[in-house]
């Protein structure tokens, strides 16, 4: 096994032994092959050989050995394309010359995988908007493209700039040190629907406050309003100091800008419904655990806004949280719901259910590693948890505080076999065990929560588009 990605190599012997393999791989194809260029016993030559490979498979990586200095590798790029997949490696070569090839170019074949995979998946939903954004991207293409070619004729004399800016989409207004407008061009007229007569020689109006760059609201004469893009620059005009004011009409991008938000939040929401019904899910089975999974969101989630979190991470950490044992849905009914304590073989079955959650999850393109969290959520700093033994730093920051937040309802809540234990037992223990199987600065945030904030655990409620959102002044849809 090569690589962190642990590849499987194969060794052939005869080019027919390797041209069978690359054409039988199937589902599970290479993603390099490394071939030498003067090929012993063979009549047809590595690069020969290379060519047909390259027809066998468009995404492998051919690395070509050769110690031939007169190779035209020209002529063997033409041979065999894309140039991005054929590399050389020359003789004579290290064994740690493999090994370098093997990781760089692993991590790049299984990215471009990752991609296509993640460009197919996304396909359906751009498909309806694909025609509009190109429009915008032309559009936008070609103004950037215009105001370029205006501000490379500027450097000219300012009678060629004069004439210049006129022909320009957006407005520009050359404006003095006191404020006064002394030049607009045409556009400006149309944007302010006045006349050059009513606009030069009076204040502009607009403060800028040393800014480059902002937006204004322009009002014209028959009371439109209009959103400008103001962009401000130094310039000198007729031997003085001025300023050139450029007013850009993004209206309509604006629009556009509001309407790609509100598809935003359309598809967060149904993500986040995705989530409640995997929740629910549960739910139909263990009642408890469903109870339990929403108690420990509500504590994971203030701990981390506590902490100080990102807002990314805190919605990862709180989309984890509610199906953090969803694993448990393979569990039988009996053994979840046993009064009694768990023999040996039961309990290393309900060990599994984080490796369970995390082959249900894994394959979802959750925007944060929602399905290593949950795989997390029982390692402890020493190495003492499941399923990897995981510790210190190879457990991932946001599964430390998913597994204080478990610890705690799990210990001060009804369990099917003993009675509710209280909040101040499971504080207790987080204490007892603070720096040895949990996080330091995160038992002491969630101590802090429940003696010092007054923290309570209260029941979540579901809409069918919304849920309530535990975290202080924060609202997610």
């Amino acid at each position: 096994e090569l690589g962190k990605y642990n590849l499987e190599m194969t060794l052939c012997s005869t080019s027919k032994e390797a041209l069978t393999a690359v054409r039988d791989a199937g589902k599970e194809p290479y993603s390099i092959v490394f071939l030498d260029v003067h090929l012993a016993n063979e009549r047809e030559s590595g690069v020969m050989v290379a060519e047909k490979i390259r027809e066998l498979d468009s995404n492998i990586q051919i690395v070509l050995i050769t110690g031939d200095t007169t190779l035209d590798m020209s002529e063997i790029g033409r041979r065999i394309p894309p140039g991005d997949k054929l590399f050389y490696l020359n003789k004579p070569f290290k064994p740690i010359e493999i090994r370098q090839f093997v990781d760089s170019l692993s991590e790049k074949w299984f990215s471009e995988r990752q991609l296509k995979e993640m460009q197919e998946n996304l396909e359906y939903m751009v498909k309806e908007r694909t025609e509009a954004l190109s429009a915008t991207s032309e559009k936008l293409v070609s103004e950037i493209d215009q105001r370029k070619r205006v501000q490379d004729s500027l450097r000219q004399s300012e009678e060629n700039f004069r004439k210049m800016i006129s022909q320009t989409a957006d407005g520009i207004l050359i404006i003095d040190k006191n404020g006064i407008v002394q030049f607009v061009n045409p556009a400006s007229e149309r944007l302010f629907g006045k006349s050059a007569e009513e606009l030069v020689d009076k204040p502009f109006g607009f403060d800028w406050a040393g800014e480059l760059r902002k937006e204004i609201e322009v009002e014209s004469n028959s009371g439109k309003r209009i959103v400008c893009e103001m962009r401000i620059s130094d310039i000198e005009w007729l031997g003085s100091c001025a300023f050139m004011a450029s007013l850009r009409d993004v209206t309509e991008r604006k629009a556009l800008e509001e309407t790609l938000r509100l598809s935003l939040e359309k598809l967060q929401i149904t993500m986040r419904g995705t989530v409640q019904v995997i929740a629910r899910l549960l739910e139909t089975k263990d009642p408890y655990t469903a109870g339990h999974q929403k108690r420990v969101s509500e504590l994971a989630s203030c701990i981390a806004a506590q902490l100080g979190l990102s807002d990314h991470d805190q919605d990862g950490l709180l989309m984890a949280s509610l199906i953090h044992d969803i694993g448990k849905i393979s569990i039988p009914s009996e053994i979840l719901s046993k009064p009694g304590k768990l023999n040996e073989i039961e309990y290393d079955l309900i060990k599994t259910h984080s490796q369970i959650g995390y082959e249900i999850l894994r394959e979802i393109e959750f925007p944060w590693p929602v399905a290593d969290i949950v795989r997390q959520h029982h390692e402890k700093l020493d190495g003492s948890g499941y399923p990897d033994s995981l510790c210190n730093n190879q457990i991932l920051y946001l599964s430390k505080i998913l597994t204080v937040a478990d610890v705690v309802e799990a210990i001060s809540s009804h369990r099917p076999y003993r009675a509710a234990l209280g909040v101040e037992k499971g504080l207790e223990h987080i204490l007892e065990m603070r720096g040895i199987l949990y996080d330091s600065e995160i038992v002491d945030t969630c101590v802090c929560l429940f003696r010092d904030k007054s923290f309570e655990f209260k029941a979540m409620v579901w809409t069918a588009k919304e849920y309530s959102d535990p975290r202080p002044s924060r609202a997610v849809l």
